[in-house]
């Protein structure tokens, strides 16, 4: 395959303008901040995460409940 005459990628351009934009900005780049964000966003997925598992829990106990009133069988 020849190369030489490919245009440039859409994601090259959209790395020039996300790199424009970032030398453009008046905010200086953090990493500490970039850190924080992301360990902020991590600690709500998994404060998420362990909801959704307690509310399956709380529903297979309660479901299990039911049947056994019905059924009159223990689990």
């Amino acid at each position: 395959m020849n190369y030489g005459n490919t245009p440039a990628l859409f994601s090259d351009a959209l790395e020039r303008a996300y790199t424009q934009a970032v030398m453009d900005s008046s905010e200086p780049l953090s990493i500490k901040d970039t850190a924080k964000r992301i360990a902020r966003g991590a600690k709500r997925a998994g404060a998420r995460a362990i909801r959704v598992i307690d509310e399956v829990l709380t529903a297979q106990a309660e479901a299990r409940a039911r049947s056994a009133r019905y059924t009159r069988a223990q689990w």
